[in-house]
C-alpha cells in the first residue's frame, strides 16, 4: 500500500486516538513516525505502531504521564510516568527551548520511566535550527546489549546525539552504541531474514546470524571496545536520570540532555566556522557521489516525503487501513 504523508499522517493520528492518545498527542507521535520513515529510518516509522501497540498491550499507561521531579532555575528531571517517551522527550525540549528563548543560555534536562522516546535527531535538529547546540544520550531498555567479552544482555542500545546549527542544515549526528538496533532485528525476525555478520550472539554467547536466536541472546556493542565504552557511559548517564543499571522493563528508559546557546562561550560567527567545515569536507570528496556532514540533504528528504506516496510496512498498513477516509 502506498499513502501520501497527508493520508498516513491523518490514519496514524486516527489510529493512535483510538488506542487513548487525545489529538494533539497522536498527530505528535504520528509525526515523528513519519520523519523517521522519511530520513530512512524505517525500524523507527510507522512500522512501531504495532510495537506500541503490544507495550500497551502489556500493561503499558496510554497518555502524557511526564511529571517534574525536580527544577532548579537552569535543570529541571522530568518522570514519563511509564508512558510513551515521545511525549516526554517533547516536554523536555518545550522546557529547554523556553528557558533559552528568554535569555538561559545553558539547560539540562533528565527523564526517566519512559518507553520508545524515537530518533534523538529530531529533537537535536529542533534545537539546531533555533542556532542551538544539544547534546543528548539515552539509555534505552530493555537490556538487549552484552558487554565487550560478555555474553548476557546489560546495557541498552543507548543512542548519543549531537546536534550543532549551521547556515545550512544544521550538523546532526546520532548513532546507537550497539551493532543494530532492537527494532531491526525484531523485524528480521517477523520477516524471518538472516542477520548480518558480527551483530549478535545466540543465548550461549555464539554468534548468530539468526534473529529469534538474537533476541534470546544479545547485540554486541557497535566498534567493539570503543562502542562498548560509549555505552557505558550513556548507561551511567541514563542511571543520573534514575534508569536502572541494567534495566529489564520496557519503561526503563533514561534520557539526558543539555541544550546551549554557542553565544555563552563568548565567539563570534560560530555557524560561519562550521560551514568552512562543510566546505573543506565537501572539497575532500574523492568521487562524483562527494562528502556530505551527517545531516545534511536532512531537507530535501522531507520535501521530498511530503510530496511522494511512499510505500507502507505491511503490518503498519494493516493497522491503517480501518482509519483512511
Amino acid at each position: 500500500m502506498r499513502l501520501s504523508w497527508t493520508q498516513a499522517q491523518a490514519a496514524a493520528s486516527r489510529l493512535l486516538q483510538e488506542w487513548g492518545y487525545d489529538a494533539e498527542d497522536a498527530a505528535y507521535i504520528a509525526r515523528h513516525l513519519l520523519t523517521c520513515d522519511a530520513l530512512g529510518l524505517s525500524g523507527l516509522g510507522l512500522t512501531r505502531l504495532q510495537l506500541i501497540r503490544d507495550i500497551l498491550d502489556s500493561g503499558a499507561s496510554v497518555g502524557d504521564h511526564t511529571a517534574v521531579l525536580h527544577t532548579t532555575p537552569t535543570t529541571r528531571s522530568f518522570t514519563g510516568g511509564g508512558g510513551i517517551g515521545y511525549l516526554t522527550t517533547r516536554a523536555c525540549f518545550t522546557w529547554a527551548m523556553h528557558h533559552l528563548r528568554n535569555g538561559t543560555p545553558l539547560v539540562a534536562f533528565t527523564a526517566n520511566q519512559f518507553f520508545l522516546n524515537g530518533a534523538l535527531r529530531i529533537y537535536a535538529r529542533q534545537a539546531a535550527e533555533h542556532g542551538y547546540v544539544c547534546l543528548m544520550v539515552s539509555s534505552s531498555a530493555p537490556a538487549a546489549v552484552a558487554p565487550f567479552a560478555g555474553t548476557q544482555p546489560v546495557l541498552g542500545t543507548n543512542p548519543i546525539c549531537i546536534g550543532v546549527p549551521a547556515a545550512g542544515d544544521p550538523v546532526v549526528v546520532d548513532l546507537s552504541t550497539s551493532a543494530s538496533t532492537w527494532s531491526d532485528i525484531n523485524r528480521a525476525a517477523a520477516k524471518q531474514q538472516p542477520l548480518p555478520e558480527g551483530i549478535a550472539i545466540d543465548r550461549s554467547g555464539m554468534p548468530t546470524r539468526n534473529a529469534e536466536e538474537a533476541l534470546r541472546g544479545a547485540l554486541l556493542p557497535w566498534g567493539g571496545e570503543r562502542g562498548y565504552a560509549l555505552s557505558v557511559a550513556v548507561q551511567c548517564l541514563g542511571i543520573l536520570a534514575g534508569a536502572s543499571p541494567s534495566p529489564r522493563s520496557m519503561a526503563d528508559c533514561g534520557l539526558f540532555g543539555v541544550v546551549l546557546d554557542p553565544a555563552v562561550f563568548g565567539r563570534e560567527s560560530p555557524l560561519a566556522s562550521v560551514d568552512d567545515l562543510r566546505r573543506a569536507i565537501s572539497a575532500s570528496a574523492s568521487s562524483d557521489e562527494g562528502c556530505r556532514l551527517p545531516g545534511q540533504g536532512w531537507s530535501q528528504r522531507l520535501e521530498l516525503a511530503q510530496q511522494q506516496p511512499r510505500a507502507v510496512d505491511e503490518e503498519a498498513a494493516a493497522l491503517l487501513l480501518p482509519f483512511l477516509h
